[in-house]
């Protein structure tokens, strides 16, 4: 399942192992003596290790599989005596290791050839092992002594490396500091720091992200992005497009993209970024964000059928439920407006918000008002006013009160006409 899995939901055909199979019988015995030292000696962890080359034609490639199975021969020429429980635990060792020897392709091997949480499985056989050993060849007045010390020590080791996980600003500093060239750290790293505002070094950490792999299309999008928020546009969209060219299909980098062309006010470019990310992930998220730029671009009657998509697969939505109510109470389109059912709407966004939120009372306002009931329409409209007014949003408070004025007239707010495209 594994597997099938990675192969199919995760790479999406892209390449992660270039070597042939004598190559990663090469790297699976580099892989197995790595693991085994790690686990008899866990210093310098690190979540992303250098990944080692491997050249199938060079015959040092394959000496740590040879010694790995010499160390079985040794145990089988043994097996009468000790051999015998080290054969055993080291096959164990060896076998639950098997699938991620490199011998499957997984996405993870195209950052390191080994993982440390690869070996939680086998690690069972080398504490089994350990354990069995120091039982037979230590006395037993010394053997106490020896796994307090063992005990001990590895709490003390566990205690430093949970430091580093703390947070994963420590995790991916201790990780670059080991493996600079880990470039999905530098592209993590960034993202952190690009939402603590630290734009300048967010963008340093995916330049050096794009630096150790181009064709990291994530770090592509995410240093555009951070360049569009220091106005660098035009370098932004260099990097946009070398995503694009790297995953044509990709929903994700043409939301980004399409926000980005929204900010500069190309909106005929940024609706079709959305309309392809639509095409290619049509789910909740990216249909509100067309819905959103068809608002904006007064494709009103498109953006209502946008909305009402996304109610059919998801009723609960706030934000679709406040966003079409207010369209169907004000649009500038008579043919659109509907009170009646932009009050349905607009009373089922209130009760998910608890009739605590400032925007959604102030669209029932507008949706009474629309319906002609305009007494319930002052007494939500004033609502809202009062809790835009305790959250401290004066700008929306102060247009809640110019439309209370509309409604005390019995009056109902229609956006200005502008023509649909």
């Amino acid at each position: 399942m594994t597997v099938r899995f990675q192969a199919h939901q995760v790479m999406h055909g892209e390449t992660v192992q270039t070597e042939n199979f004598w190559g990663r019988l090469g790297g699976a015995g580099q892989a197995l003596w790595f693991y085994l030292n790690t686990a008899l000696l866990p210093l310098n962890l690190n979540m992303i290790y250098p990944r080692w080359t491997i050249d199938a034609t060079a015959p040092r490639s394959y000496l740590a599989l040879l010694l790995w199975c010499g160390a079985f021969v040794t145990c089988w020429w043994y097996r009468r005596s000790w051999g015998r429980a080290v054969l055993f635990g080291l096959g164990v060792f060896a076998v639950t290791l098997f699938p991620v020897l490199g011998f499957f392709d997984m996405y993870f091997l195209a950052l390191s050839r080994v993982s440390d949480h690869f070996q939680y499985l086998p690690l069972i056989a080398v504490v089994a092992l350990v354990a069995a050993g120091l039982r037979s060849w230590l006395p037993v007045k010394i053997l106490p002594f020896v796994v307090a010390a063992l005990l001990l020590g590895s709490a003390a080791l566990t205690v430093e490396r949970a430091r580093v996980l703390a947070s994963d600003e420590t995790l991916w500093r201790d990780t670059l500091a080991k493996n600079p060239a880990a470039w999905t750290a530098h592209n993590n790293l960034g993202c952190l720091l690009a939402e603590q505002n630290k734009v300048d070094e967010a963008i340093g950490h995916f330049e050096a992200s794009l630096q150790y792999n181009p064709r990291n299309a994530q770090a592509q999008v995410n240093l555009a992005r951070a360049l569009s928020l220091q106005g660098r546009f035009g370098e932004a969209e260099t990097h946009f497009q070398a995503a694009l060219r790297i995953r044509p299909g990709a929903a994700d980098v043409h939301k980004s993209y399409a926000a980005a062309l929204q900010q500069r006010g190309k909106m005929a470019e940024a609706l079709a970024h959305v309309r392809e990310a639509v095409e290619s992930q049509p789910d909740i998220e990216t249909r509100l964000q067309l819905a959103t730029l068809l608002r904006a671009s007064s494709q009103t009657r498109e953006a209502v059928a946008q909305y009402r998509e996304v109610l059919s697969r998801k009723p609960d939505s706030v934000e679709a439920l406040n966003n079409l109510a207010w369209l169907l109470a004000t649009s500038s389109d008579g043919t659109l407006r509907d009170g009646p059912e932009a009050v349905r709407f607009a009373e089922h966004a209130c009760r998910l918000t608890q009739d605590k939120d400032a925007t959604t009372m102030g669209t029932l306002a507008a949706a009474y008002a629309e319906a002609g009931r305009f007494t319930d329409a002052v007494a939500a409209g004033q609502k809202a006013f009062d809790l835009a007014t305790a959250a401290g949003n004066t700008r929306f408070a102060g247009v809640n009160q110019q439309l209370l004025t509309l409604y005390r007239a019995g009056r109902p707010y229609h956006e200005p006409r502008q023509a649909d495209r």
